[in-house]
């Protein structure tokens, strides 16, 4: 979804974006997940071949903390190997992923086996990802309006 933002805004697919196509696709795969643990029961019930389903909710909370750690560990490598010097500065990006990366952490280790854990564990990670991305395009506003 942001590589189409991104793509009608400026006309194409360039090198910067392709610099966070992995941090956003990581990003990406945590709500994925997280939008699907309300209707974990009824996908089961009606067979849908989702990760959740096939696997259980342990597996795909494990899978959430992996992707929010590898769009974090991206995000940091970025910023090492220089790639946005001079352009973006990733501090504040880095710094804003502790919201879904510690979210995804509590969903793993909390009991989502009751609906009212499973529902406060989704608005926590809908929470943390609106965090993040508000965080984000705030400090984007910064850096390249003010």
């Amino acid at each position: 979804m942001p590589g189409i933002g991104y793509f009608v805004a400026s006309g194409n697919i360039g090198p910067l974006f392709q610099l966070f196509i992995l941090p956003l696709s990581c990003y990406g795969l945590f709500f994925i997940i997280t939008v699907e643990l309300p209707d974990f029961e009824s996908d089961a019930i009606g067979q849908k071949k989702s990760l959740l389903v096939k696997y259980g909710k342990t597996v795909g909370n494990f899978v959430s903390v992996v992707a929010t750690l590898a769009g974090t560990i991206s995000l940091i490598l970025l910023f090492f190997l220089g790639t946005t010097k001079g352009i973006i500065d990733l501090t504040p990006f880095i710094i804003f992923s502790i919201f879904p990366l510690v979210a995804s952490i509590s969903g793993f280790i909390s009991n989502t086996k009751n609906r009212t854990t499973l529902v406060r564990q989704v608005i926590i990670n809908m929470t943390s990802m609106i965090l993040f991305l508000f965080l984000m395009d705030i400090s984007l506003f910064f850096q390249f309006v003010c």
